[in-house]
């Protein structure tokens, strides 16, 4: 990579586990990086940690979502959950949005966001609620708030086949919530980022995932919602889907019906 590309230093980040499984080795003389580095993504600055940061510091997948939610935040109030770094938060201040509010209920997370909006000059704007995503949601909603715009970009509930099921009503409580935040004009922005291995048993050519379009409010009114995909990506490309109507909301399937993935891990 350094030959190729050109880079002055490259941090590695494999975890054991990882290593087993894809067969990775280190190569002579790398070392795990302890380095922290300012980037820029779409003009907005921030601060990655390479050693003690989740996955590689920063996910970079996400890169095409938050530059299409700051264009839709300006001069709107933004609720992120599940913040992390509060990458969309940074992104739609640096674009005009009038207030966002970042939930994440880890303490490095509130430290990094707040490194971010430092460098980015919107303090002044920018709240970081440092709790569990499902207790601020509640309370939250409870109170009253409402958004203009809601992220939701949850981390993994499921780390293996027996917590599927809980997993995914924690996902569905979660847009639940979310939901209840969400002004009667907003836009509620999900995203997910899936991690599967397919072995040509249960997952021959893709996933399907379901998102509910109905949802009940505290006096147990009914309300339907709207649905735009922005993308779908396996591996930071493109994938293609279709979409079918159930009797809860929208099924998504990704993958190609007529092409069988090869056994391997896939994001």
């Amino acid at each position: 990579l350094v030959a190729e590309a050109g880079v002055a230093r490259v941090a590695w980040r494999v975890s054991d586990d990882a290593r087993r499984l894809e067969g990775v080795a280190l190569a002579p003389g790398a070392a795990e990086s302890a380095e922290r580095v300012t980037i820029r993504e779409a003009g907005v600055q921030f601060v990655v940690d390479t050693a003690l940061g989740q996955k590689t510091g920063f996910y970079v997948d996400q890169r095409e979502h938050r530059i299409a939610t700051a264009a839709l935040s300006r001069g709107l109030r933004l609720l992120d959950v599940c913040a992390y770094e509060a990458a969309f938060s940074m992104h739609a201040l640096v674009a005009g949005a009038r207030h966002a509010v970042a939930i994440d209920t880890s303490p490095r997370a509130a430290a990094l966001a707040a490194e971010n909006a430092q460098l980015n000059g919107v303090v002044d704007r920018f709240v970081f609620d440092e709790r569990d995503a499902f207790v601020a949601l509640r309370d939250r909603a409870a109170a009253g708030e409402r958004f203009d715009v809601v992220v939701v970009d949850p981390p993994k509930f499921a780390r293996s086949r027996g917590e599927l099921d809980a997993a995914l009503q924690k996902y569905q409580r979660l847009n639940e919530l979310a939901l209840r935040c969400l002004a009667p004009d907003g836009v509620l922005d999900v995203t997910e980022t899936i991690k599967v291995r397919a072995e040509g048993i249960e997952i021959r050519r893709g996933i399907y995932r379901d998102f509910p379009l109905t949802f009940e409010d505290d006096q147990g009114g009914v309300h339907h919602v709207s649905f735009n995909i922005v993308s779908v990506m396996r591996d930071g490309r493109p994938e293609p889907y279709h979409t079918n109507a159930n009797s809860d909301g929208i099924r998504i399937y990704m993958g190609d019906a007529d092409t069988f993935l090869p056994s391997a891990t896939y994001t």
